[in-house]
């Protein structure tokens, strides 16, 4: 059992089976929807007489036409396909017209500050709108004035006017000669006038009169004065070395090259000061780190799958203890994954299995469950392994002399048939179907109810700040009044994210140890579950309930060694939120000072006088020697997500800790 343990444990899931490719439907030469071709047939009969001149123009003349258009046809046939669609036509009531152009300044302006020509030109109104502003600057016209006056003219006039005048009669710059933009003014083979300044009163149209060839003015500005060149002052390196003066502040350090990616920011950073070691708590427990993994296995496969098996809360709850396993709840498991089992079986022995789930369920003592479980491997409907020994006085001896004296016995057993349950396709379909929704359940167990707060409390927090800026506002009142919104909108916040948490295990495919830290230490944590009670004082405090602390097997001794006395290898507790939080931070400052464990008298290093022989071979570095002892050095990466996860499980315990308060 010890040697499948590291294999099992760290893929305690089963993987999905990756898609089988798509099979080919067609040779390699075929393409889509490219058109049949008929065999070919065979040739007519040669002609009796000879053909004549002309039959043979007009014969090679159809032949060229055809494989002209045969070549026409499979040069299409290679293009890709394409769907046209008729440009849909641009609907006149649905433009803006609310808005025109300016011919003056050719700007979009509304059409209220604008005035329209209503002279006709060749039969039809003119086209040209003029903007408030350039008709007073360039013209010294007014819009207001224009329409104030009316439709009254003379008849002679009138009559160059359109009939509907929309209320006043106006002819446009243009139409009256005069017009000075730079479209008019190129026509008349003169340049764009530009800003050109003229005496107030008057308007450009007035300074163009006097000279058409007026163009912008330019106003010569004073020269500037001139600048005195700055006196050199001696750079700071010049005067104390470069090293000092980058360590002093006076010389910044030169900007690393285009390119350069920093993968951390921490790696650029002094290492932080490294905070003292938490407190280790021993767990008072005999179990084996094999021992314990077991457990550990078949809590999470029953937390994971036990609604799918229909096992009672009150059997989940009692695997969070390791070192007492109920035989109620060791009976009400073989009935659950016999069960299971059974169902899915479709050979010879789906009968033998159905009734040995009768035969359990009839058997109330670890005896009598493993008689039936011993039957049914003699009949080869299961394949399982003998239970654990036990050396306690008591115990019952079977008839092969395997000794029961209690339930946990069984486990291998329990945990042969999770394996087989496993592959089973009940299981295979619950892991697809969880994953297909968990982004789904992410949604709408977590993103939605935290905009459902957030929104509301930005709106809140942006209305209080403004109650702070105005005058004569009572301060203190003000901070007591603010700070009691935001402990409540926090407190809204915990409950929705740390529900998610406790739900999360229902959709994980697999278990496995949260990580290992620089001396070899392994951290577990068990999934969370929803849970009606927490644990009381005294379980917390003497450890029983493992899925309740950080349990971590190894030893509790820092990176120094001492040499006269040993660091016993063991299990220990951090179960308080600040303990939690201590060891993370203690974690990931170990992890950023790059600590190493130092030489201990149980580890051998090699050294030079060792190695003289007349072979030559390499000698390790002292960190190779403690790595090859201690197992591989995880990175900064995986130390820091085990030290978020351990973040997670302390803001957890500390606000399921006080919702029990609360009740």
């Amino acid at each position: 059992m010890a040697s499948a343990i590291p294999r099992r444990f760290s893929e305690v899931y089963v993987e999905l089976p990756l898609l089988s490719p798509r099979p080919s439907t067609g040779s390699a030469r075929s393409k889509e929807n490219y058109p049949l071709q008929s065999p070919v047939q065979p040739h007519a009969a040669a002609r009796l007489s000879k053909p004549s001149k002309e039959d043979v123009l007009k014969q090679k003349d159809a032949h060229s036409v055809k494989d002209a258009s045969r070549k026409k046809r499979k040069a299409d046939d290679a293009l890709p396909s394409v769907t046209t669609t008729k440009k849909p036509k641009v609907d006149e009531s649905a433009k803006d017209v609310d808005h025109v152009y300016c011919h003056q300044c050719c700007r979009k302006v509304p059409q209220s500050s604008t005035i329209h020509c209503t002279r006709v030109v060749k039969g039809m109104r003119c086209k040209l709108k003029y903007c408030n502003a350039c008709l007073k600057n360039r013209y010294g016209e007014d819009h207001e004035t224009v329409r104030s006056a009316g439709v009254d003219a003379a008849a002679a006039d009138r009559s160059m006017h359109v009939s509907d005048a929309h209320g006043y009669l106006y002819t446009c710059p243009r139409c009256q000669g005069c017009c000075n933009c730079r479209t008019c003014r190129k026509a008349a083979g003169l340049e764009a006038t530009g800003k050109i300044s003229f005496p107030s009163g008057e308007s450009a149209r007035d300074v163009l009169a006097k000279n058409p060839a007026a163009l912008e003015q330019t106003i010569e500005k004073p020269p500037k004065p001139p600048v005195a060149p700055k006196k050199k002052t001696a750079h700071p390196s010049e005067i104390v070395p470069y090293d000092e003066a980058v360590q002093t502040g006076l010389v910044k350090p030169p900007a690393k090259p285009k390119g350069t990616v920093v993968k951390d920011k921490d790696a650029t950073a002094a290492p932080p000061k490294i905070p003292p070691e938490p407190e280790w708590h021993s767990i008072p427990t005999e179990l084996s780190r094999e021992e314990v993994e077991d457990r550990i296995y078949l809590r999470e496969f029953i937390l994971r799958f036990g609604p799918l098996m229909s096992v009672a809360k009150t059997h989940i709850d009692a695997l969070d203890n390791f070192e007492a396993l109920p035989d109620a709840t060791v009976r009400a498991l073989f009935i659950a994954l016999l069960d299971l089992i059974a169902v899915e079986d479709e050979g010879p022995h789906r009968k033998a299995l159905q009734a040995g789930v009768r035969d359990v369920r009839s058997a109330h003592t670890p005896t009598k469950i493993w008689a039936v479980l011993e039957r049914l491997r003699e009949s080869d409907a299961l394949k399982i392994p003998d239970p654990a020994e036990s050396s306690e006085a008591g115990a019952y001896n079977t008839r092969r002399g395997v000794t029961i004296a209690q339930g946990v016995q069984l486990l291998p057993i329990l945990i042969a048939l999770c394996e087989k349950a496993l592959r089973g396709q009940s299981v295979r379909a619950e892991i697809e179907e969880r994953t297909a929704k968990h982004a789904q359940f992410n949604r709408d167990a977590l993103y939605a109810p935290l905009k459902e707060v957030n929104d509301p409390w930005a709106e809140r927090r942006k209305a209080l700040l403004e109650e702070k800026a105005k005058e004569g506002v009572d301060l203190k009142a003000w901070k007591a009044k603010y700070k009691k919104e935001e402990t409540q909108h926090k407190a809204e916040v915990a409950d929705i994210e740390q529900t998610h948490y406790e739900h999360v295990a229902e959709y994980a495919r697999r278990f496995r140890a949260l990580g290992r830290d620089y001396a070899g230490r392994t951290y577990y944590l068990l999934s969370a579950q929803k849970v009606k009670k927490l644990p009381s004082e005294g379980e917390r405090e003497s450890f029983a309930r493992w899925a309740w602390f950080v349990a971590v097997h190894g030893t509790a001794k820092d990176c120094e060694w001492d040499a006269e006395e040993e660091a016993a290898e063991g299990w220990w507790a951090f179960g308080t939120p600040k303990d939690v939080r201590a060891l993370s931070k203690w974690l990931v400052a170990l992890a950023l000072n790059d600590a190493v464990p130092k030489e201990r008298d149980d580890v051998v290093l090699d050294s030079p006088l060792s190695m003289l022989s007349d072979e030559e071979e390499e000698i390790d570095t002292p960190t190779q020697q403690m790595e090859r002892y201690y197992g591989p050095k995880p990175t900064l990466a995986e130390v820091k997500t085990m030290c978020k996860h351990l973040d997670e499980f302390a803001d957890y315990l500390e606000w399921r800790l006080a919702k029990d308060v609360d009740k």
